[in-house]
């Protein structure tokens, strides 16, 4: 299925999916809250883009075991790492720079 530029397909299946199930949380259960007071409560906006991470995790078994294809898995794991680092990043931010 994947041949050429796997990886990079991995890439950018791994940074769309969870947007995709960042969406559909959202929508299923936080549909009341502005996107806008989403951001402002503390904690909230680096929880939910962890939870949208759960997709990455659906689709790298998926295309490990079924597909068999490993630099696509190498891919979506790439990205994951990307996300932990945006969650890290997140996570400073809304903590106002205190570590710990």
């Amino acid at each position: 299925m994947f041949r050429k530029n796997a990886m990079l397909i991995g890439v950018v299946i791994g940074l769309v999916v969870p947007q995709i199930t960042f969406w559909v949380i959202y929508f299923g259960t936080l549909n009341a809250i502005p996107l806008s007071e989403l951001a402002a409560r503390p904690g909230l906006a680096s929880k939910m883009v962890a939870l949208s991470l759960i997709g990455n995790l659906l689709v790298f078994l998926v295309i490990l075991k079924r597909f068999n294809n490993d630099l696509a898995a190498r891919g979506i794991l790439l990205s994951t790492f990307i996300y932990a680092l945006v969650i890290g990043i997140l996570k400073y931010i809304e903590t106002g720079g205190k570590i710990g």
